[in-house]
């Protein structure tokens, strides 16, 4: 049920949760401690284990205001005639909760599906987490993305520093914990780091971070972001080591039809045609990782808008594009796969159907129900309803044709 998440129209994408590490980037750790490209994972690390994050981000302009050529606008240079008009510089924000799910550890890798909720203000009394995107994060399978690494190579380290590296043990408390942590700080003349890990799990448990954005022909900003840890849990994935289907191993493209349905306030539904088209960028044995284009079509007066996105389908996932076929076959009605504490969500068998197997996620503002053939383990259907905010309902439905 992650592979839907980013096709809505309105994504909050700006509100800047994507700046949280994800997506395979390359871990800076690693390239500080070099033996971490060689060891071994955690202890900790098993397929199915799930590290939750909260974050929270903001963009804050240099200046509120700048001026753009316009042979209209108010504003005249003296010394040349040339005319301008004063835009507004907006900033942004957002904060949220990000998971890593490990669904495939190997030897030398290890491959994360990375799933953000934000935590949005609704008419519903306070706020509500609302699923926003799903993307891969792949790395060493000693530190992935720096989310965490193995603690062995914290033991023993000292406090040292040079012109830009600082590494400094020392305690830190969150959340009514004291953790015994190595504080590493990078600092240049246009960003400052600081992540504090666990010595007892490698974990980060705390990151903080300023960077100055200077792009070509954009108004200077900054943008502020903290990270902190809020728990690890291992879910119940006892299929992940069940045989593979045979499809997996070939295929190349799949396709989907659908469409985006928006009612508010009573109003009769708008409803836009949904295309997506996904193809398979890297496999192993029971793994690949693959890219979905998007497009909600026109309409209404409305473009067409086109989202992206990278994706694993693994073994230890609840919801993705493949389940084990024989785990499928054994699920019974009523039966409960996992419950999340932190984000509210429960995870069951709604229905079984002859080789049909409903699987329903719900949560604080959604319900995401996705249909499986228990013969092939693929993906048949998806159908995702959000209130996104009171009087506002979504639906996205897709039907997924066979795999190519």
């Amino acid at each position: 049920m992650r592979w839907v998440l980013g096709v809505k129209l309105g994504l909050a994408v700006a509100m800047g949760l994507a700046a949280m590490p994800g997506a395979g980037a390359a871990s800076a750790l690693a390239e500080r401690l070099p033996q971490l490209k060689t060891m071994g994972p955690p202890a900790w690390l098993k397929p199915g284990v799930r590290l939750s994050f909260y974050g929270a981000s903001a963009t804050l302009p240099h200046t509120y205001s700048r001026y753009v050529p316009d042979e209209n606008g108010a504003w005249v240079d003296k010394e040349t005639g040339e005319r301008f008009d004063r835009e507004k510089n907006y900033g942004s924000a957002g904060e949220g909760i990000s998971q890593l799910d490990a669904s495939v550890v190997g030897s030398e890798r290890a491959l994360f599906s990375m799933r953000t909720f934000l935590l949005a203000t609704q008419d519903f009394g306070g706020k509500r987490l609302r699923p926003m995107g799903t993307t891969v994060a792949v790395g060493p399978v000693a530190s992935c993305d720096d989310w965490y690494v193995n603690p062995a190579t914290l033991a023993g380290l000292k406090a040292s520093h040079n012109d830009q590296v600082a590494i400094l043990p020392m305690p830190y408390q969150l959340d009514g914990q004291t953790y015994d942590t190595v504080a590493f700080k990078y600092q240049t003349d246009n960003a400052y780091v600081c992540s504090f890990y666990d010595k007892a799990t490698g974990v980060m448990v705390a990151s903080s971070s300023s960077v100055r954005k200077l792009t070509a022909g954009e108004p200077e900003s900054t943008m502020l972001q903290i990270i902190r840890f809020k728990g690890m849990r291992q879910r119940d994935v006892s299929w992940a080591n069940e045989p593979a289907p045979t499809w997996l191993h070939t295929v190349q493209r799949f396709t989907a039809q659908g469409t985006h349905t928006l009612t508010t306030n009573g109003l009769a539904p708008m409803v836009t045609p949904l295309q997506v088209v996904a193809g398979v960028d890297e496999r192993g044995a029971d793994w690949f990782i693959w890219h979905r284009s998007a497009t909600t079509g026109g309409g209404h007066g409305l473009p067409p808008q086109t989202t992206t996105a990278t994706m694993l389908a693994g073994p230890a996932q609840i919801g993705g594009l493949w389940m084990a076929p024989g785990a499928l076959a054994r699920f019974t009605p009523g039966q409960v796969l996992d419950s999340d504490p932190l984000i509210g969500t429960q995870t069951s068998v709604a229905a079984v159907q002859g080789n049909l197997v409903q699987i329903r996620e719900t949560g604080q503002s959604h319900v995401i129900d996705c249909l499986y053939d228990s013969g092939s383990g693929q993906l048949q259907r998806v159908r995702q309803t959000e209130q996104p905010m009171a009087g506002t309902t979504t639906v996205v439905d897709l039907q997924y044709s066979a795999a190519q």
